[in-house]
């Protein structure tokens, strides 16, 4: 007779792809500067990286402990991009508030690990990133702010102009100079003609509205 697993093996495999997916987005990012990786070898980092995030989606609300454990344990990048993957794919309603508040918290406490949570948001699809965007964007942690920030930029939904502005008005020197740069790489015209006074710091008026960086 064949044994059966008990059910005490689902939260191993749970750990552990929550495991492989901090360590695979790690392999990535040394990948991507090393000069001996080949577009194919990251093509194949890639495709791991989207296996283990659909296999923790399949796995749904199970899947967030493991990560919120690692991530509290260790709050490195890595951990931040499987615990904000991991909450932005299967934390999807009010029941989940907690998640997303313990996740707020763990990058509050870790405020170097956000460049793993903001590239955890350009990897999920556009639409399942967009309620951690618009928490993080809203919320009154220049942290969120940052880890929000590049995310924001490429979504179809978002209004660059007006995320630009906000953005240089906030109290927060790192966002204000990624905000400034992101005037030249994403060649946002309307706010062009300001940035060398908003480079020197001599534009320091609002804009007349603040309407939402929602499209």
């Amino acid at each position: 007779m064949i044994e059966v697993p008990s059910s005490s093996a689902v939260p191993r495999v749970l750990t552990q792809h929550t495991e492989e997916l901090a360590f695979t987005w790690q392999r990535r990012q040394r990948a991507w500067s090393a000069p001996n990786h080949r577009t194919a070898h990251l093509h194949e980092i890639d495709s791991q990286l989207d296996a283990h995030l659909d296999g923790l989606h399949i796995a749904g609300r199970g899947a967030v402990a493991p990560a919120m454990q690692r991530f509290k344990r260790w709050g490195t990048d890595e951990e931040a991009f499987a615990a904000t993957g991991v909450v932005g794919l299967c934390a999807g309603d009010a029941s989940d508030e907690a998640a997303r508040a313990e996740l707020d918290s763990l990058l509050i406490a870790n405020p170097r690990s956000v460049r793993g949570a903001a590239a955890a948001l350009f990897w999920i699809s556009e639409t399942r990133a967009l309620p951690l965007l618009q928490r993080w964007w809203t919320s009154d942690q220049p942290t969120l702010w940052r880890a929000a920030f590049p995310a924001c930029l490429p979504n179809p939904k978002v209004r660059r102009p007006h995320l630009i502005d906000d953005a240089l008005h906030r109290s927060d020197g790192s966002l204000q100079a990624r905000a400034l740069r992101a005037i030249g790489e994403w060649r946002i015209t309307e706010r062009a003609e300001r940035l060398p006074a908003l480079a020197n710091g001599d534009d320091r008026k609002r804009p007349p509205t603040s309407p939402s960086f929602l499209i």
